[in-house]
């Protein structure tokens, strides 16, 4: 997984030096500090192909940023998934946003509730892996001066524009990579960015943050989209 590695690199020595306007007051990236949970994680995927790509936003404050794991909320991640790892710091933490890694104890709801949904139909995270990867477009966590959350869509237009190809061509080497047939999009930013990359034949899932107001039940209403896009058989592992 080369691709991941280079790139997270070069994002890190990037966007350090790069201007992100007046709102993010900090960044954090965890694919540096938490290299090694995300790198088990990225192992157990594998590089076999599979036709399935889930692609999410950003990483959420109490998971991906907490382990590294797209969706990764704590719980999940150490107990069912298996997997541990060091956890550093940002280079700058935000006193509102801390990062205590594995000793995290607050819930990622978004993650709860999309591996909830992978551990009731696949049973474990390798019979996911089986078909399916996931993959954050933008592995970079924008913050406000109170330590607010800033989504990629919310960044300023120049930064976007710097941002958006370099994402896009790393997720067109996932998907080569992994020969996805199709990609599932946690969110309509996650969609508009798919389509923008000219990904296969993305779906829209609405996304399973807490703050949306029509993600209860998240869970059965996704499994029951995938269903009847064809993506899923009902009431079977694919």
């Amino acid at each position: 997984m080369s691709v991941y590695i280079k790139w997270a690199e070069a994002l890190h020595a990037r966007w350090n030096e790069t201007n992100l306007g007046a709102l993010v007051s900090a960044a954090y990236h965890p694919l540096v500090y938490a290299r090694e949970p995300f790198l088990a994680f990225l192992d157990r995927l594998g590089t076999h192909p599979r036709p399935l790509l889930f692609l999410g936003m950003n990483p959420g404050p109490w998971g991906m940023t907490q382990t590294g794991v797209p969706f990764g909320s704590v719980p999940l991640v150490r107990d069912w998934m298996g997997i541990e790892g060091n956890v550093g710091r940002p280079e700058v933490v935000h006193p509102a946003r801390p990062v205590t890694g594995f000793q995290c104890s607050r819930a990622e709801i978004s993650g709860r509730r999309f591996w909830g949904l992978m551990q009731r139909r696949f049973g474990t995270l390798d019979g996911f892996a089986q078909h399916h990867a996931v993959h954050t477009f933008c592995p970079l966590v924008f913050m406000d001066e109170a330590g607010r959350n800033v989504t990629p869509d919310r960044l300023e237009a120049a930064v976007r524009a710097e941002m958006e190809p370099e994402c896009s061509l790393v997720v067109q080497q996932l998907v080569e990579l992994w020969k996805i047939k199709r990609v599932i999009c946690l969110g309509k930013w996650a969609w508009k960015m798919a389509v923008q990359s000219g990904l296969p034949n993305p779906v829209l899932l609405i996304h399973p943050s807490p703050i949306n107001p029509g993600a209860q039940n998240w869970e059965d209403k996704a499994e029951r989209v995938l269903v009847q896009q064809g993506v899923w058989t009902e009431g079977q592992a694919v």
